[in-house]
């Protein structure tokens, strides 16, 4: 069977597109240092509909999903503290750090009966041996969500480059931060319960509270390979989230609301941190 030249060039020129679509996204994955989760169903639990895979704890995380039409419950136990999460119910697996490090948790997900009564569906213990002890600060989770497509991750990378050292990074995206933001005091008076910030919906609009502040800081500092922490307590005598990343060996706080709003805080009390 003939094949026309002009066939042939065609398909070379798609075989030339495909292999630069797959090289500038490996190279965006390496330039921005991108650890993203997985479902790699290697460990997986399942009770009453409910699904727990664990198998990438060493990477600081697990993932959970439920299909129902209630609301769904996650928490994750070490120790003597525990974590509680939101989860939706749309059969998609989310993401929960495993904050502490290497160590023993244990995860249950419980689903509402009635009013502000939950029946557990789900808990199962598991062991995390990680290689990294900041490996949960290192990739996205439910209050940090970001992947390769994040458009204000895209935006601070080329912001970057150049950029050598983290604590220049740190101090370039808080600079940033305050000149090009503005804090959203009707969004901070009226976010219900639950609130989950959206990165990129903060980005386009330039607006938004403490908590979606520290997400999108958070987001960029690990999409370049630095652990961050996002984290929730008081400021003040004020419920406040801030972050705090890893800069030569030490956690350095970093605030990116008072920045913005030109509020100094005194005094923070740390409460979680994810």
């Amino acid at each position: 069977m003939m094949v026309s030249k002009h066939w042939q060039r065609r398909r070379r020129s798609m075989a030339a597109l495909v292999l630069l679509i797959i090289l500038s996204v490996a190279g965006l994955c390496e330039t921005l240092h991108l650890i993203l989760p997985r479902a790699d169903g290697i460990h997986v639990w399942e009770e009453n509909g409910a699904f727990l895979d664990a198998s990438n704890a060493e990477d600081g995380y697990v993932m959970v999903k439920k299909e129902s039409g209630k609301k769904l419950k996650v928490r994750i136990l070490w120790e003597d503290i525990t974590y509680t999460y939101d989860l939706a119910g749309d059969g998609e697996f989310e993401v929960y750090p495993l904050q502490k490090g290497s160590g023993s948790y244990k995860v249950l997900v419980y689903e509402n009966v009635k009013g502000n009564s939950y029946a557990q569906v789900l808990s199962h213990d598991i062991e995390a041996t990680m290689e990294n002890e900041h490996a949960a600060f290192l990739c996205p989770n439910r209050y940090v969500d970001y992947d390769g497509e994040t458009q204000v991750i895209k935006y601070a990378d080329e912001m970057l480059s150049g950029v050598k050292s983290d604590r220049e990074k740190a101090d370039t995206i808080g600079k940033w931060m305050k000149k090009s933001f503005g804090y959203d005091y009707i969004l901070a008076l009226t976010a219900k319960s639950g609130y989950i910030p959206d990165i990129d919906a903060t980005f386009k609009s330039r607006m938004g509270m403490c908590f979606d502040f520290s997400s999108i800081m958070c987001a960029i500092m690990r999409s370049q390979g630095i652990p961050a922490q996002l984290v929730m307590g008081d400021a003040d005598g004020t419920y406040h989230a801030w972050c705090k990343i890893l800069l030569d060996g030490k956690w350095v706080l970093f605030d990116p609301t008072t920045e913005i709003t030109g509020k100094k805080v005194s005094n923070y009390t740390e409460e979680a941190y994810y």
